[in-house]
């Protein structure tokens, strides 16, 4: 596997945690605060 093709697939899945992360943080703030303990730590916002 080349450089470029590791970097390429780092930067693919970053995407996904960011993109599953943002559904995460909408679903907290639909839902009662028992959803913040699904990342592990309660986030106020």
């Amino acid at each position: 596997m080349s450089l470029y093709t590791k970097e390429f697939a780092s930067d693919l899945l970053t995407n996904e945690i960011q993109q599953l992360d943002m559904q995460i943080t909408s679903l907290q703030k639909e839902k009662s605060p028992k959803a913040l303990t699904f990342k592990g730590f309660s986030k106020k916002s």
